[in-house]
């Protein structure tokens, strides 16, 4: 549910400046959790749709994450060029 409002703050606010911070700890906190997935993957059962959405969920974090921060930093050295 937090991470639901994150990224509707991100989307809210349209300055990415501002939510940079909250980005990288999104990225920071989605890989952590892949490597808990990793490093447990036999305790999770991969025969029920659960496990999968689990690690989609975490798939699409680090992808918006990452577009967030490489549009934010294409952006920013843009307005240094000008």
């Amino acid at each position: 549910m937090k991470v639901g409002a994150a990224f509707l703050t991100i989307a809210w606010e349209n300055d990415l400046a501002r939510v940079r911070i909250g980005a990288i700890g999104l990225l920071v906190f989605a890989g952590l959790q892949l490597i808990a997935v990793v490093r447990y993957t036999n305790t999770i059962n991969w025969s029920q749709a659960g496990g999968w959405l689990y690690v989609l969920f975490l798939v699409s974090m680090l992808v918006v994450t990452i577009a967030v921060l490489t549009s934010e930093t294409q952006r920013y050295k843009t307005e240094q060029e000008e």
